[in-house]
């Protein structure tokens, strides 16, 4: 496929995965359903044009596929003390900088709907969320959910400012999607629109390989979404960094003559020429160092049951060395990962488990999980995923 972004078809490849489960979110209730779900494959290539990294074999199909798959799904991370604090506090954030309380805000792509109330907490007075597959709200009368895909339908819906957390890296055709949103934002003055994704430069600076999968068809750098946003009608009011590094925050408004398209700089495309070599070595430290893990007897286990450890087992292919995953969401307790059909347990059962070594899929976590592991009697060597790939086998 071209370019979500700018159409170019002239791309170099840097990293490949075989074999990878269409779908991140979902959970399920035995083992071999899990371990039936659907694979795709994942061909990383860079956009020699504007540096976008994606997969140019992502098949939109296979990831709708994924989607409605007659499953549990759970990707919020709202039992996280860390991450709703964040959460709450960059919902604040906004309504305070643009001045949006007891104002009418849309989030497309609003997913389990987590952030809606936090929205709604956080000073706002009405919030439309777009996305097909978002439960209706009950009891949440600030809400009205529409269960469709933004496009042109909505360009008329009044409101005053745009949210968008966590999609663009699934949008296969992202450079269009920005362009329909800077029309619904430019046809009223004032209009914001907010967005929030996983920060691509991170994942290629870390060889982060655990972070690639298939329903991320995008992978964004700064200048990337920079030239994004400029080539799609938007001023950049905002670029940041948020989350450890993890994410990005973008805020822009819609501005009279989109920028002339410009060319990804010669720093975008080297840095990422050598991610595929990386990412290899990376993934031989990471089996090497829970091979010795296992080799040492004694449980070991992964504290996460989600995309991040998904993501893992899919590269190093080792699932059956590892006892089980954690994770302190009730949804994926009990549940079996896709592809692995490893188990999810609760954290409670470290106490009797007592395992040799826990790896954290997310660093930024660990003091969270420590004080955790303190705190029920767990004395686990406790690991983060980065520190598996520095060492050297």
């Amino acid at each position: 496929m071209n370019c979500p972004l700018c159409d170019a078809h002239e791309t170099t490849m840097v990293y490949s995965v075989a074999q990878a489960p269409v779908t991140c979110t979902a959970v399920f209730d035995s083992r071999e359903a899990a371990r039936a779900v659907p694979l795709g494959r994942i061909e990383l290539a860079l956009c020699a044009h504007c540096g976008l990294a994606y997969n140019h074999v992502f098949d939109e199909g296979l990831a709708r596929i994924g989607a409605e798959l007659d499953v549990a799904y759970e990707s919020s991370q709202s039992e996280s003390g860390h991450f709703s604090q964040f959460a709450y506090g960059l919902a604040a954030e906004w309504v305070e900088r643009f001045n949006l309380r007891g104002k009418t805000v849309i989030e497309v792509g609003s997913g389990g709907g987590a952030f809606l109330s936090q929205l709604v907490h956080a000073g706002i007075g009405n919030v439309i969320a777009i996305d097909p597959l978002t439960p209706q709200q009950s009891g949440a009368s600030a809400i009205q959910v529409v269960n469709e895909t933004f496009d042109a339908r909505h360009f008329d819906i009044q409101a005053d400012a745009l949210v968008c957390r966590h999609m663009l890296e699934h949008e296969p055709k992202a450079g269009e999607f920005l362009r329909a949103v800077h029309e619904w934002a430019a046809r009223q003055p004032g209009r914001v629109v907010l967005f929030e994704l996983p920060s691509g430069e991170r994942v290629r600076d870390e060889a982060a390989f655990w972070d690639v999968y298939y329903e991320h068809c995008n992978y964004f750098t700064s200048g990337t979404l920079r030239r994004a946003f400029e080539q799609a009608g938007f001023q950049l009011l905002r670029l940041d960094l948020a989350y450890g590094g993890q994410y990005f925050l973008v805020e822009a408004k819609p501005q009279l003559v989109p920028t002339e398209k410009q060319p990804a700089t010669s720093h975008d495309v080297a840095s990422w020429i050598d991610f595929g070599a990386r990412v290899q070595e990376a993934i031989q430290n990471c089996r090497t160092m829970l091979n010795r893990f296992v080799d040492e007897g004694g449980p070991v286990v992964l504290w996460q049951g989600a995309a991040k450890t998904i993501g893992l087992l899919t590269a190093i292919d080792m699932g059956q060395g590892i006892d089980c995953a954690v994770d302190l969401s009730p949804g994926r307790q009990g549940r079996y990962l896709p592809g692995s059909g490893m188990a999810i347990r609760e954290p409670g059962v470290l106490f009797s488990l007592q395992p040799r070594h826990i790896v954290l899929m997310n660093s930024i976590y660990r003091a969270e999980v420590q004080q955790q592991l303190d705190q029920m009697g767990v004395r686990s060597n406790l690991w983060t995923v980065n520190n598996l790939i520095e060492v050297e086998g």
